[in-house]
């Protein structure tokens, strides 16, 4: 959960912070330019937080762990594109 967490807050840090509590305007294809390392550290975090989710659930759902984890994070993607 740890991992999960870092990753919500990059995405927190660029969808809340910069443009609502820093007032900094920067358009969306600066941000990898501007914070070079986000990037890289919010893709190994949910990389990793996805196997260790796959290896917690699997003595749960077996096979099809994959399948229910692949609709939990797309419900939590819409979820964050309507709130956003």
């Amino acid at each position: 959960m740890a991992l999960f967490s870092v990753f919500f807050l990059v995405c927190f840090f660029f969808q809340v912070y910069l443009p609502y509590i820093a007032k900094r305007d920067i358009p969306s294809d600066l941000w990898e330019v501007e914070y070079p390392l986000l990037y890289p550290v919010a893709t190994v975090c949910i990389i990793i937080s996805l196997l260790c989710f796959l290896l917690a659930f699997w003595d749960v759902w077996g096979l099809l762990t994959p399948v229910v984890l692949f609709f939990i994070g797309m419900g939590i993607f819409m979820s964050a594109l309507i709130i956003l």
